[in-house]
């Protein structure tokens, strides 16, 4: 027994020097696994917002895993920005590496920085330039996103939709009820029934062969009659082979809208700021096109778009690893430690924390509900303008590691938001359907997504 007492001892990992820590996580082997299924099952984001409140502190450490070294915890917006911005000495953690390297061992994510990694990436650069995401991404996110919204009425996860009763009502029905039903019908309605058949075979077979001849006119012109992700990458393949296997040069990676139901006034305001812009499509009585909205400047929808992942926290956090010793926030870190820089908590939605000078300038505010006008600033004409680096997110992460496809994101956020808000009212949600709880895998998840629409 004294024997396993001192293995015991001996193979626990030792915390690091200065930074605030629950002292029984770092005497368990399962560190702090069991403190976080009993605290926030499900969602180490939330539980990570709360230890940072315990200790009163923007950086502290934990152990998220059995015999683990430890973790560290940045949770203030200004050191972290600078940790994923300008910190050479910290690269992609082996952990995330780990989790992900099973499904896609050589893509570009799991890779540490250098020339394998910007093999991996150059091989996508095509499909965040302008002509891919306008000509091929945004018809198809623009041809879908209605779709979606009747999504929310039509699947499973809708127990409480109206679609339930009318069906329970058809399955209890007999043979006889519905050849009752029928034989009601009066001689006319046969008629103008079989007229109405008839057409609505007409029409999709006109829109058929309409579609066929702009397709076949359009063949000559190979980029626009790119379709996909697949066709670009094939196309740019033969063009790489003609080129003698040369890679060709360098170009310039979940919404949530209960925030906007919650809050009456913003969507309001951002319905009358879409309105006012498309002024052609209004007059008409249509929807503004995918081109329309891709070529649109409106800068109180583009705050609201950049506010949304603010506060969803789909991506939970940034992590980085240490390749070298190194300070941070007057801490020395070891070699090969996990960083980690969680987008929820102080300093990103509720107030931050007071940093002495010498480690840092203090930077803490109070951080309000949805607030769209965080990311508006005025120009020398009083007009409003759309400043991305005004407020503190970092949904995407920075840098060369960021999410490489954060236009795309973006465009399609843009597109379904102007769609959506055109087309309906987002009305509050009863308390017991409206949470922004999640639960935390790859990324965040909500646990409850409904909408209560109504046609504008």
């Amino acid at each position: 027994m004294r024997a396993l007492s001192v293995f015991s001892v001996l193979i626990m990992v030792q915390p690091i020097p200065g930074i605030p820590y629950n002292k029984h996580a770092a005497k368990s082997i399962f560190g702090d696994i069991p403190d976080i299924k009993r605290e926030s099952p499900g969602n180490l984001l939330s539980w990570i917002a709360a230890q940072s409140r315990r200790h009163i502190s923007p950086i502290f450490q934990v152990w998220l895993g059995p015999l683990t070294k430890p973790t560290v915890v940045i949770a203030d917006f200004q050191e972290g920005q600078n940790i994923l911005l300008r910190r050479k000495e910290l690269d992609r953690s082996s952990f995330m590496s780990n989790v992900l390297s099973g499904e896609a061992k050589s893509f570009h994510i799991t890779l540490k920085t250098g020339p394998q990694w910007k093999a991996q990436r150059r091989l996508l650069q095509d499909l965040k330039t302008p002509a891919f995401l306008h000509r091929v991404a945004a018809p198809n996110i623009y041809k879908t996103a209605l779709d979606a919204v009747l999504d929310f009425g039509f699947v499973d996860a809708a127990p409480m939709r109206a679609l339930i009763p009318e069906v329970e009502l058809l399955v209890s029905m007999s043979a006889a009820n519905v050849m009752a039903e029928q034989n009601s019908q009066h001689d006319s309605d046969r008629c103008i029934q079989g007229r109405m058949d008839r057409r609505n075979l007409e029409i999709p077979i006109l829109q058929a062969s309409e579609r066929s001849k702009t397709q076949f006119r359009a063949v000559d012109n190979e980029e626009k009659h790119v379709k996909s992700t697949i066709d670009l990458m094939v196309r740019r393949l033969n063009s790489v082979m003609e080129k003698e296997g040369h890679l060709l040069p360098d170009w310039i990676e979940t919404m949530r809208a209960e925030f906007i139901a919650d809050d009456q006034a913003v969507q309001q305001r951002l319905f009358d700021s879409i309105r006012t812009f498309h002024i052609a499509a209004s007059s008409e009585g249509r929807l503004p096109t995918h081109s329309e909205i891709c070529d649109a400047n409106i800068p109180y929808l583009d705050a609201v778009i950049e506010e949304m992942p603010r506060l969803d926290h789909t991506a939970t956090s940034q992590d980085r690893e240490c390749k070298e010793d190194t300070v941070i926030l007057g801490h020395v870190i070891p070699k090969g430690t996990t960083v980690i820089v969680p987008y929820k908590g102080p300093s990103y939605t509720e107030p931050g924390y007071e940093i002495e000078e010498r480690l840092r300038s203090p930077s803490s505010r109070k951080q309000p509900p949805i607030l769209p006008d965080r990311w508006l600033v005025r120009d020398e004409k009083g007009n409003d303008e759309y400043n991305a680096s005004a407020g503190p997110t970092l949904p995407f992460g920075l840098r060369l590691r960021g999410c490489f496809n954060r236009k795309l994101a973006y465009l399609e956020m843009k597109l379904l938001i102007t769609l959506l808000i055109w087309s309906f009212e987002f009305q509050k949600c009863p308390e017991n359907l409206s949470s922004y709880g999640g639960i935390t895998t790859l990324t965040r998840k909500p646990v409850q997504c409904y909408e209560r629409l109504k046609i504008r």
